[in-house]
C-alpha cells in the first residue's frame, strides 16, 4: 500500500482529487501501516521474551544474544518514530 500511495503522490494523482478520495487514501494508508506496526511490535515482544529467558541461562551463546536486548528496544522506538513520520509526510503530500 505504501508503494502504491507513493506512486500516486509522485505522479500527481491526488492534485485534483476530491477530499473524500484523499481521506480514503489516508485512512487506507494509516490502517495498513498500523496493522503492520502491530505485527512488528508483537514480533519484538516475543523476541524480548526469548531474550529474557536467555538471561536466566548460563551459556555463552545465550549471554551474547541476550545482550542485544537494548537494541531490540531501540528498534521498537525507531519503528514508532519512522511510522509516525511516514504517516505525517504522506498526509502532507496527499493534501
Amino acid at each position: 500500500m505504501l508503494a502504491v500511495t507513493l506512486a500516486l503522490v509522485a505522479t500527481g494523482q491526488f492534485v485534483n482529487a476530491t477530499a473524500e478520495v484523499k481521506l480514503f487514501a489516508v485512512i487506507v494508508l494509516v490502517t495498513t501501516g498500523a496493522l503492520s506496526l502491530i505485527n512488528q511490535f508483537a514480533a519484538i515482544r516475543e523476541g524480548s521474551a526469548v531474550i529474557k529467558d536467555m538471561n536466566e541461562s548460563g551459556s555463552a551463546l545465550e549471554a551474547t544474544i541476550s545482550s542485544s536486548a537494548r537494541f531490540v528496544n531501540l528498534t521498537q522506538a525507531a519503528m514508532a518514530i519512522f511510522a509516525a513520520a511516514t504517516i505525517v509526510l504522506f498526509v502532507v503530500a496527499i493534501y
